[in-house]
């Protein structure tokens, strides 16, 4: 692989992951970088980085289930059935909800505080640095349906 132009910044969660936040999530909700003209998940060049080169038909797989994580150790060698099954192990296949979703940048009490709160919403966005649209979605009881939705 070749050398990325921009580099790959990220945070450290209490999991141990290695949040990627220095590049777009593209892909099939993956950061990814531009190498040599073509878009590639930032997972894949830290793999052959750190490890070796994945081979035809295989893949890289996250440990922690978690999209955005690029730390090295938490990335492994598989095949498609391989990552089929870890899914299914896992409970993957039914969609995560609130801050179970590897992707969430919110906890369910930063999200009753965002719906009960009468600041602007490019405040609150710019607070728990979160799209605008985030924002409105959970005040119209679009997004996040089983914190704010009553029983």
């Amino acid at each position: 692989m070749g050398i990325p132009r921009k580099s790959i910044q990220y945070e450290i969660n209490e999991h141990g992951c290695h949040i990627c936040n220095s590049h777009k999530v593209i892909e099939g909700n993956y950061p990814c970088i531009t190498i040599n003209g073509k878009m590639t998940p930032i997972s894949r060049l830290i793999f052959e980085l750190f490890h070796k080169p994945i081979p035809p038909h295989h893949l890289v797989r996250h440990k922690c289930d978690n999209r955005l994580c690029i730390n090295p150790y938490h990335l492994e060698l598989g095949t498609y059935t391989d990552n089929v099954r870890d899914m299914l192990k896992r409970g993957r296949n039914r969609p995560a909800k609130g801050s179970q979703n590897g992707m969430s940048k919110l906890t369910e009490q930063e999200v009753l505080k965002i719906y009960k709160s009468k600041e602007d919403t490019r405040i609150l966005a710019t607070k728990y640095k979160v799209h605008s649209t985030t924002i409105q979605g959970i005040r119209s009881g679009k997004h996040w349906k089983q914190v704010t939705s009553p029983l």
